[in-house]
């Protein structure tokens, strides 16, 4: 397995393409504006097993409004200005699923912002437990059918 993490403009056409098509069918986002969003991120990891992309999870810089609409349904709108930083887009590929991929993915991924707070949305249990090994924690109310807002404060250096 390969790893690349870079900002998803820098990616050669055909992965960028890959990527996106990964994200459309293995995470529940909305597709509108999807590549536009995933062009305005920080960065992107990705893993590859023979020029393939495998896995995938991105560092998104939300729009003031979304994370405003996120924290107010948590219940927490006066915590919004603390997240700069999203953790989104985790997907594998079908055939790589129940490999721990996401879980290496986002260790490398995740070191990178040790010093940065940063948030995520989820209703995927597995999800909330792998965020939770790397520190991630509930904050506020569940809202829309089950989401939940996480939460992880920066590292110290």
């Amino acid at each position: 397995m390969e790893t690349i993490i870079d900002a998803p403009r820098n990616l050669p056409d055909k992965l960028f393409n890959e990527l996106l098509n990964l994200i459309k069918t293995r995470s529940p986002v909305d597709h509108n504006g999807l590549e536009g969003r995933l062009l305005r991120a920080e960065q992107v990891a990705l893993q590859l097993d023979n020029g393939k992309v495998t896995t995938t999870a991105t560092i998104k810089n939300p729009a003031a409004s979304y994370k405003g609409k996120v924290f107010a349904a948590a219940g927490v709108f006066h915590e919004k200005n603390l997240y700069k930083r999203e953790i989104g887009y985790i997907a594998p590929d079908e055939k790589y699923e129940g490999q721990k991929l996401c879980q290496s993915l986002l260790t490398e991924l995740l070191v990178t912002l040790h010093n940065k707070s940063i948030f995520a949305t989820t209703r995927d249990p597995a999800m909330m437990h792998i965020l939770g090994k790397f520190g991630f924690t509930k904050l506020g109310k569940e809202y829309n059918d089950s989401l939940v807002l996480m939460v992880r404060k920066a590292q110290p250096s």
